[in-house]
């Protein structure tokens, strides 16, 4: 029972060192694993048994998004053109670049067209 109690402790100690590698690392699983000198599979075992932490990973993913966004709108409203329209076609809905699939066939001489869009 105390064997238990020690290693989840360490396992805890392990999986916040783990979310705080995320962190300084911009979600880069490679580097975090060598950090932790562990192997990918057990990063991801972690995730599947650990719902607190595969949850602590997503809080971390959705601050850097959160992040990167702020500092994209920053640059876009400084003039970056580049980041300016990366912006406005990816969240604008006037300016997202739509997505037309099409095919043209014939089947027992009746034409037939289907269009699939994304909007």
């Amino acid at each position: 029972m105390v064997v238990s109690l020690v290693r989840q402790k360490a396992t805890k100690q392990k999986l916040d060192k783990a979310v705080e590698l995320w962190q300084e690392t911009r979600g880069h699983i490679t580097n975090v694993c060598q950090a932790l000198r562990i192997h990918r599979s057990t990063f991801y075992r972690w995730i599947d048994r650990h719902p607190e932490f595969a949850q602590a990973l997503l809080d971390a993913e959705a601050e850097l998004n959160d992040n990167l966004k702020s500092v994209l709108i920053d640059k876009a409203v400084k003039g970056s053109t580049s980041e300016l329209l990366f912006y406005l076609k990816n969240r604008h809905p006037d300016f997202k670049q739509q997505r037309t699939i099409g095919f043209r066939s014939s089947v027992g001489g009746e034409k037939i067209e289907v269009v699939i869009s994304d909007y």
